[in-house]
C-alpha cells in the first residue's frame, strides 16, 4: 500500500463516506444512503455520487433544451471557423466540392475552404453532438491537440450571465493565438455547475488558464467554488491535466477521478489489511495513475506547466 498521503482537499470527501465490510452499503453524509447487490455495482453508485457532489457540483439531469440559452451562446463564439486538418481524397461528382477525411471520417467540403499549403480547411467552429448538454467549439486557429491537454474549468452559476462569461472566456483565447476547444452547458436545467465551462488548452499554453482566471475576475454569474479533484487557481477557476486513459476505458476527468477515488473506498472496506482510508484511496489513485497528492495532476505530468494558483484565490489558503 502507498504511504504517500491524499491531498488535503480530498480528506473531507473520504472521511465522509463510510463503507459497509461487505461491500454492498455506503452512507455518505448524513443524507445519503447508496445500497447495491455487490461492491461492484456499489463501486458505480459511489463513483456517480462523488462526481456529482464532488467534481460537478451538482446531481441536476436536467437535459430538457434550452433553445434561447443556445442560440445565445453560438451568438456569442467570436469566430465562425476553425483551421482543421484534411486529407483531400477526390472529387465529389458533378459538383465543386471535395472528397476529405477528417479524423478518420469521409465527408464532402467546398472544395472553396481548402487554406492552400496549410492542410488544412476553414470549416465550421462549431462541433454538433459532441458532447450532449454542451455548445463545443474549436478555436479559429484549430482544436488543442490529443496530447498533453489541460483542461481549464469555469464554474458557472447563472444560466443568464453564462453567454456573456463564455464569450469573455472564448476572447481570451484567441486573444491568446492558441489552439483550443471549448464547451459550455447549454441546459439551463443543470446549472449550476463546477464544470459548466471547460477550455482544453495544450501543454505549450498552459498559462493562458491563468489569462483567463485574471479576465473573469469579478464577472456575473461565476459560482464559488471548484472540483475538489482540480487545483484551484481563482475562486470559480480551476485547472488539471488531461486523464491518463484506464484500461476500463476511456473516462473524462471527473469520472476517472471519482471512479478511482471510489474504488480506493471499495477497496478500504474489503480489505482485511490494516491500512487506513486515506492509504488505501492513495493506492487506487496511484493504480489509476494520478498523483496522490496532487489529484489534478497524472503522476507523470510535469509540475511546470500546471499553472500555480493566485493569491486572491480564498479557497489557496
Amino acid at each position: 500500500m502507498s504511504r504517500i498521503r491524499v491531498a488535503r482537499r480530498l480528506r473531507p470527501l473520504l472521511h465522509g463516506i463510510t463503507v459497509s465490510p461487505d461491500g454492498t452499503r455506503a452512507q455518505a453524509g448524513p443524507r445519503h444512503r447508496l445500497s447495491a447487490a455487490g461492491p461492484a455495482e456499489l463501486e458505480h453508485l459511489l463513483a456517480t455520487f462523488v462526481y456529482d457532489h464532488f467534481h460537478a457540483g451538482n446531481d441536476a439531469d436536467d437535459m430538457t433544451p434550452s433553445p434561447g440559452l443556445e442560440e445565445a451562446l453560438r451568438a456569442s463564439v467570436p469566430h465562425s471557423r476553425t483551421l482543421t486538418p484534411v486529407a483531400i481524397l477526390g472529387e465529389q461528382p458533378g459538383s465543386a466540392d471535395l472528397v476529405a477525411g477528417i479524423d478518420g471520417v469521409r465527408v464532402v467540403i467546398p472544395a472553396s475552404s481548402i487554406r492552400p499549403g496549410t492542410g488544412a480547411a476553414a470549416l465550421p467552429c462549431a462541433r454538433a453532438a459532441l458532447s450532449p448538454g454542451f455548445l463545443v467549439v474549436d478555436g479559429s486557429r484549430g482544436s488543442c491537440p490529443d496530447t498533453a491537454v489541460l483542461r481549464v474549468y469555469v464554474h458557472l452559476a447563472d444560466p443568464g450571465e453564462a453567454p456573456a462569461v463564455w464569450a469573455r472566456t472564448l476572447r481570451v483565447l484567441e486573444e491568446a493565438e492558441v489552439r483550443y476547444r471549448a464547451k459550455v452547458l447549454s441546459r439551463a436545467g443543470m446549472y449550476p455547475r463546477r464544470d459548466a465551462l471547460v477550455a482544453y488548452v495544450p501543454e505549450a499554453a498552459a498559462s493562458v488558464a491563468s489569462l483567463v482566471a485574471d479576465r473573469l475576475d469579478g464577472v456575473p454569474g461565476l459560482g464559488g467554488g471548484t472540483s475538489v479533484f482540480a487545483s484551484p487557481i481563482a475562486d470559480s477557476v480551476a485547472v488539471a491535466c488531461e486523464p491518463v486513459e484506464h484500461p476500463g476505458g476511456a473516462l473524462s476527468f471527473g469520472r476517472h477521478r471519482a471512479t478511482a477515488v471510489a474504488a480506493g473506498l471499495i477497496g478500504h472496506a474489503l480489505s482485511r489489511r490494516a491500512v487506513t482510508k486515506e492509504e488505501a484511496v492513495a493506492d487506487a489513485l496511484a493504480r489509476w495513475r494520478i498523483d496522490p497528492a496532487a489529484p489534478e495532476r497524472n503522476l507523470r505530468c510535469p509540475h511546470g506547466w500546471v499553472p500555480s494558483r493566485r493569491r486572491s484565490c480564498r479557497r489557496c489558503g
